[in-house]
């Protein structure tokens, strides 16, 4: 089995290859965390929506029940 020296070379590209990863992880983790910023944002339209989407069915019934009542009920 054949052992490899490592040179200073190889060092210093290793070196600049582990800095250039570990910059490149600090960029993503800051994506990653706007990204779950977007996620957070969107789910809590959602849920504002679904509400809104509740409360206009419920306004629905009541029209139509009020409308049954004046024409005398379903024909």
């Amino acid at each position: 089995m054949a052992v490899e020296r490592w040179t200073d070379e190889m060092l210093d590209r290793l070196a600049s290859q582990t800095q250039g990863n570990a910059d490149q992880q600090s960029v993503l983790s800051e994506q990653i965390k706007g990204l779950v910023r977007v996620a957070n944002i969107q789910q809590d339209i959602m849920g504002k929506l679904s509400l809104d989407m509740r409360g206009l069915q419920l306004e629905v019934r009541r029209l139509i029940e009020r409308m049954d009542r004046v024409d005398g009920g379903p024909s």
